[in-house]
């Protein structure tokens, strides 16, 4: 086996001031490095400031654009949801129209009775099965056209309105109703009038 063996070589003819020389350099090296290492100048954070702020800002720019879009989509869908709900309400009103009977103080005598229904132009009165308020309480309903209100140019309106049938007393055709609940159905209308197709008078 090989025996290797360390070599140790020392300067020789070196003067202690010679030596003293190469501390005081290798100690003045030693001196630079510690100061390159004691992290950013002023000027690198303040730019890394001034970028995180930007970065920050256009975020939060951002958010609010996105925020204002969505809450006017979620206006535009909850009001095309409430105009659809409205209009099938409105249908299944229409549709369950039910056969109430009523007279009047001449036929009352006479024991003659006939559907309640009361229908102008710009309204109509009917009892339906299907109330929109009351669920399965049957209700007196009337749907009416009236002006939109000041400065709408002539536009108009259909409302609808309802008063439960069982705190109503309905039993002669010209008597007063008054409707407790009501919704807009359509605003903001051109043209809007009920027209009626059958046969008139009694049998």
């Amino acid at each position: 086996m090989a025996l290797s063996r360390a070599c140790v070589c020392k300067p020789t003819g070196m003067s202690k001031s010679g030596g003293n020389r190469l501390k005081m350099r290798a100690g003045q090296t030693g001196t630079r490095l510690r100061i390159n290492n004691k992290g950013f100048t002023l000027i690198e954070v303040l730019i890394a400031t001034i970028i995180l702020a930007a970065i920050l800002y256009l975020a939060a720019l951002s958010y609010s654009i996105f925020l204002e879009r969505w809450g006017k989509e979620n206006i535009a869908n909850r009001a095309a949801l409430d105009g659809y709900r409205k209009h099938i309400l409105l249908r299944e009103s229409l549709e369950s129209i039910y056969d109430y009977y009523v007279t009047d103080p001449a036929n009352e005598k006479k024991g003659t009775y006939y559907p309640f229904f009361r229908g102008t132009r710009e309204s109509m009165e009917f009892v339906t099965l299907s109330s929109v308020f009351y669920g399965d309480v049957p209700a007196v309903a009337r749907l009416k056209v009236e002006r939109a209100g000041p400065g709408s140019k002539g536009l108009r309106r259909l409302i609808y309105e309802e008063a439960p049938l069982n705190q109503t007393y309905v039993k002669y055709v010209g008597a007063p109703i008054r409707f407790k609940r009501s919704m807009v159905v359509y605003d903001r209308l051109k043209i809007c009038m009920f027209r009626y197709f059958g046969t008139s008078g009694t049998q």
